[in-house]
């Protein structure tokens, strides 16, 4: 298997996935198209050799977790 540059570098790849756990759309990250394939492969391979995460996290909790943090810094509720 030839890997591709880039497949063991977490935060290059966590660039552009969602928070979901989705990969960015080429508008989004401003990425060519032969790029946004390159970087979407990489993904794909590290999710699959279990390098980035392959669940994502429910909106519900994600907003969760934002009130969480508020809360602790006391910073008022953004709506």
């Amino acid at each position: 298997m030839r890997l591709i540059p880039g497949t063991q570098n977490y935060n290059l790849l966590s660039d552009y996935v969602t928070s979901m756990g989705r990969i960015m759309h080429s508008r989004e990250t401003g990425l060519r198209l032969v790029n946004q394939r390159r970087i979407a492969k990489a993904i794909r391979r590290a999710v699959g050799i279990g390098f980035l995460p392959s669940t994502h996290r429910h909106p519900e909790i994600l907003k969760n977790i934002e009130i969480n943090m508020n809360n602790k810094l006391g910073k008022p509720l953004r709506r």
